[in-house]
């Protein structure tokens, strides 16, 4: 007489578990090696206590068989990734690859992603996912200072204010504190509860926040300022940026002197409001540069410089080299 349903179901399941999960963290340019670290830390630690491997992984790289980091470190990495299991996991660690690596990217990302394999995005990873197409539909976490760009490039992308996303098919991060407690999240999801508080307790966080714990940070916190005057400019510049924005209108329009402004400025930002400006619109002009293709001279007009060459003096002098050469 055959095993009942049930208990050929419970068996394969167990069989499924033995074997350790496949987990490839795919590399590009701007890979940071501490979202590495948040990703291989959860992991080590479920390896350790639950006395088995149950999870097995491993660095590459669709084009270079040596990646550089952010900070300079180099990693060996295979390019031969081959035919991954439907439970595999994938990492995706970049910041900017350029125009041509990130059609590869988009190239295999797409195939993966009709093979059922699960990806989990980190940091601006998340701009080449929606490139390829393969957001739309679900929430995804980006960081909060990415987050109007991706809005505005990708209005079809419910990219949202939280620390990470979970689900089926795509995972999020917005920095890599929030990547350790997404890892966590998966453990717990394929281990249970109780491992999973076990590897918080080994990596000192007795406590996961939420997934959709906002990761904002209030104006009046991030400036140390309950000045409700000196926050409402600040509120203005970040919106229009883009547009002519001078002083003089910002000290006619919330009624309060330049000088009364210029000392707000220097006791919070350690800066005058005319440099807050244009350090605000440099910040979102290397933001462009990163994550589009678009031309020197667009990218100068969508962050509020009047001319190509305004833009490129100006952000020489910050990053000490062209907007074409960062890009």
């Amino acid at each position: 007489m055959g095993q009942p349903a049930r208990k050929i179901f419970e068996d394969s399941t167990q069989c499924v578990r033995a074997t350790p999960q496949e987990v490839v963290i795919l590399l590009s340019d701007g890979a940071t090696l501490s979202d590495c670290s948040a990703i291989t830390q959860p992991l080590m630690e479920a390896n350790r206590l639950s006395g088995r491997q149950l999870y097995r992984w491993r660095y590459a790289s669709l084009t270079e068989p040596v990646q550089r980091f952010a900070c300079g470190a180099m990693l060996a990495c295979t390019t031969e990734i081959g035919a991954l299991h439907r439970d595999a996991l994938v990492f995706l660690n970049w910041a900017n690859p350029d125009k041509e690596e990130e059609q590869v990217l988009v190239d295999w990302l797409r195939k993966q992603h009709r093979f059922g394999t699960r990806l989990v995005s980190l940091g601006n990873s998340a701009f080449t996912l929606a490139r390829a197409g393969l957001l739309e539909g679900e929430p995804v976490a980006v960081h909060w200072e990415w987050l109007s760009l991706m809005q505005e490039l990708h209005p079809q992308v419910e990219a949202v204010d939280h620390l990470y996303t979970l689900a089926p098919r795509i995972c999020a991060s917005s920095c890599s504190d929030a990547a350790t407690e997404l890892v966590v999240g998966l453990i717990e999801e394929r281990h249970g509860a109780d491992l999973a508080r076990q590897v918080q307790e080994r990596l000192n966080r007795p406590h996961c926040r939420p997934p959709t714990t906002p990761q904002s940070v209030p104006l009046a916190r991030r400036y140390g300022s309950r000045n409700q005057t000196f926050l409402a400019v600040i509120e203005r510049i970040e919106r229009c940026f883009d547009t002519d924005l001078t002083v003089q209108e910002l000290c006619i329009e919330f009624n309060i002197s330049r000088r009364q402004l210029e000392r707000q400025f220097a006791e919070k930002t350690g800066t005058s409001p005319l440099r807050f400006i244009k350090e605000y619109r440099l910040r979102k002009a290397q933001q462009l540069l990163q994550s589009t293709d678009m031309s020197v001279l667009d990218v100068a007009l969508a962050s509020g410089f009047p001319s190509a060459a305004c833009f490129r003096s100006a952000f020489k002098r910050k990053f000490g080299m062209t907007p074409s050469r960062y890009g």
